[in-house]
């Protein structure tokens, strides 16, 4: 899939902070999940699942974008990555997040009975989630 340049910050909201702290001090982890929480509140309603599932998998982008449900096992709470950036496919697993997201979304689409296997997971800024 090729890479598009989006043409304004879809996350106008999320401002950059500045820390002299170094990695690995007390506090890290909780800055680290603070400014997480930050980008997912800041992103814009259609970019919120892509954020999520980035930020609990740190999947890359051409990855993400290229999910299609066959690649989601809901029964083994696993996504299955046929192609991956060196070649190789690899299985990740996922939390409970996750599979509440991947539920919600899967129910929007069968309700709205557009529901098939080899469709792309997330929709574009153009679609409804």
């Amino acid at each position: 899939m090729p890479h598009v340049r989006l043409q304004y910050n879809h996350c106008p909201l999320l401002r950059y902070s500045h820390s002299n702290a170094p990695r690995g001090r007390p506090g890290g982890r909780d800055r680290v999940q603070a400014e997480a929480e930050r980008v997912h509140q800041a992103s814009e309603p259609w970019l919120k699942p892509i954020v999520l599932t980035a930020l609990h998998t740190g999947m890359r982008n051409g990855e993400l974008l290229s999910l299609t449900w066959d690649c989601i096992d809901m029964t083994h709470a696993f996504i299955r990555l046929k192609q991956t950036k060196n070649g190789k496919a690899r299985a990740l697993p996922f939390n409970t997040t996750l599979w509440g997201l991947f539920s919600g979304l899967r129910m929007a689409r069968y309700l709205r009975q557009d529901f098939q296997q080899r469709v792309s997971l997330f929709k574009t800024a153009g679609d409804l989630i």
